[in-house]
């Protein structure tokens, strides 16, 4: 299955938990192995999604929002930053992606259609 087939269904409430918790991402300060920690747990994430397994797909939400929040921040773990631009893009990239499929109707539940957002 070609990536460029773009998400399968998901419920919707899986798609906007995982788009917050990923949003957030943006203030998050980590040192470069908890980028990378980062990075693919958002990777695994869109495979999922390409995939429409909302299992693996939670379960990703879930590993990324442990990661962040200010949980994990060990003193000792080194100097801390932003994502890197190219993190920034694939998050980005996959934002996109997950909301023009919501807009779409992939995944689109009892009429619960969000466009004032």
């Amino acid at each position: 299955m070609p990536d460029s087939d773009g998400p399968r269904s998901l419920p919707p409430e899986l798609v906007e938990d995982f788009l917050a918790v990923l949003d957030d991402t943006d203030s998050w300060e980590r040192d470069a192995a908890s980028w990378t920690a980062i990075d693919q747990v958002v990777q695994r994430a869109r495979a999922a999604a390409l995939a429409g397994d909302a299992a693996a797909f939670q379960d990703a939400t879930t590993e990324l929002d442990l990661l962040g929040g200010g949980r994990g921040n060990d003193a000792g773990s080194g100097a801390k930053g932003k994502p890197s631009a190219e993190q920034r893009g694939s998050t980005a990239e996959l934002k996109h992606t997950l909301t023009a499929a919501q807009q779409t109707g992939a995944g689109k539940s009892s009429g619960d259609s969000r466009k004032g957002r």
